[in-house]
Order: C-alpha cells, then structure tokens, then sequence
C-alpha cells in the first residue's frame, strides 16, 4: 500500500515541488507519487480540484488534518 512508503523503503526519494504543474519523469516504470500539502482558501466559495493519471489515482481531504480523517 503505497500510503505505507517511507523513507526506509528501498528506492524510495523525497523532493520539494513547489508548484501545482509539474512533469513527472515519463521513462519510469511502477512509478508512485505521494503529495502532501494545505489548502487555504481564501474565500467561501465552490473550489475545483483536479487529479490525473495513466492508471490509478486518489485524492484525499481532511478538514482536521489527521490521516485518520482523510
């Protein structure tokens, strides 16, 4: 389960993005990219969020923060 990966994983790497598009490298194989970060909106509003991938992919939210709650 790859919300279990850590850096005492073989292979496993951390990089800082710091934007929201990014290309991830395409000549990798069984790639898995975890993200992480805090949305704060600015305004009460409808906001849109966007995902995508080749074969799978999931987004979670939590409003506490807490994994548990995701």
């Amino acid at each position: 389960d790859v919300l279990n990966y850590n850096s005492s994983r073989s292979g496993y790497s951390v990089q800082w993005i710091d934007s929201l598009s990014y290309v991830w490298p395409t000549e990798t194989d069984n790639f898995v990219a975890r993200l992480s970060g805090f949305f704060v909106p600015t305004e009460t509003d409808n906001y849109y969020f966007r995902i995508k991938a080749d074969d799978r992919c999931q987004l979670y939210f939590s409003k506490t923060g807490l994994p548990k709650d995701k």
